[in-house]
């Protein structure tokens, strides 16, 4: 009797704890948070017939740190693509984006993590790399890959960020430590169940950069989705090389692909202009748009190409 009393209570909960995580996901999915399946905006419905679906993949810049969901690059391509496509005598199609950006996603990790979404059946990718030697803002990693519900059923628990971010704006240690103390026990359950948690996080060298983002594009490509390759804008002296070596690869292993397309921000004249900058190098919602504006030719090219 004590034994069935103790699983009903466990029982009891464990649903009230998801109860609460879906409602944690529900305040900041379309802030700064992500949703149910890990990727930021509401969770995608399936493909209609005749869509167009653009997919935005990388780290920082990608995910958009700073900005509302909508404000990020991906909704903001959508915007462009449907200004273009809806015009009089054309067949109407709906046009869809999804924001696969990930906080502290390394360039090494792109491939996986456009393996991991293939089953969303984007028409495009646009891979948007972080500048090799950047950092996330804070060291945190959203969504939570080291998470075993992640790791488990690809759904990203955000109850334990949600009460540690809580504890911190309140100036409460007790809710600082709760959420801290369950996103610990999570991880370290999932730390027994793989080998690596950290696969790909460092990239050595302008060579190794480069295939990384190369073995990103190889991935989207053996999914059938053509790829736009975004170069990001200098964040420093070293960065020269690491876009020369980028760019240098994508000569030597795709040319004459007609599904990949390269977009190097570095080039772009305004690009540095302040408004379109945040804190953390991070971009503005008027950077987003700059980007998009730069981005959309390429992505209206493969699109034509389809």
């Amino acid at each position: 009797m004590a034994a069935a009393l103790i699983v009903e209570m466990a029982v009891i909960a464990a649903l009230l704890t998801i109860a609460l995580d879906v409602y944690a996901h529900k305040r900041v999915e379309r802030l700064g948070g992500v949703n149910l399946w890990g990727y930021r905006g509401p969770v995608m419905p399936q493909r209609r017939p005749n869509e167009i679906r653009i997919a935005v993949v990388g780290g920082d810049v990608a995910f958009g740190w700073g900005v509302a969901a909508s404000e990020t690059l991906a909704p903001t391509v959508r915007q462009l693509v449907a200004l273009e496509t809806d015009k009089p005598g054309r067949l109407l199609r709906p046009v869809t984006a999804v924001n696969l950006g990930a906080i502290g996603l390394a360039p090494g990790q792109y491939a996986g993590w456009i393996e991991r979404f293939a089953y969303l059946h984007p028409d495009v990718v646009c891979i948007v790399a972080d500048p090799p030697e950047h950092r996330a803002p804070g060291g945190s990693r959203l969504p939570d890959r080291e998470s075993t519900a992640f790791a488990l059923f690809g759904y990203a628990p955000m109850l334990p960020l949600v009460v540690e971010e809580k504890g911190k704006l309140l100036g409460s240690p007790l809710f600082e430590a709760v959420g801290s103390a369950a996103a610990g026990v999570d991880h370290a359950v999932a730390g027994f169940m793989r080998h690596s948690s950290r696969d790909g996080d460092s990239q050595q060298s302008a060579a190794s950069y480069a295939r990384a983002i190369e073995a990103a594009a190889q991935a989207a490509l053996r999914n059938g989705v053509a790829v736009v390759i975004v170069a990001p804008p200098y964040e420093g002296a070293d960065d020269v090389r690491d876009h020369e070596a980028l760019a240098a690869l994508i000569g030597s292993r795709f040319t004459g692909e007609r599904r990949v397309r390269f977009v190097d921000l570095s080039a772009a004249p305004d690009i540095s202009d302040e408004g379109l900058w945040l804190k953390e190098r991070a971009f503005s919602t008027a950077g987003h748009a700059k980007v998009a504006e730069y981005v959309t030719p390429s992505v209206l090219d493969l699109i034509a190409a389809r």
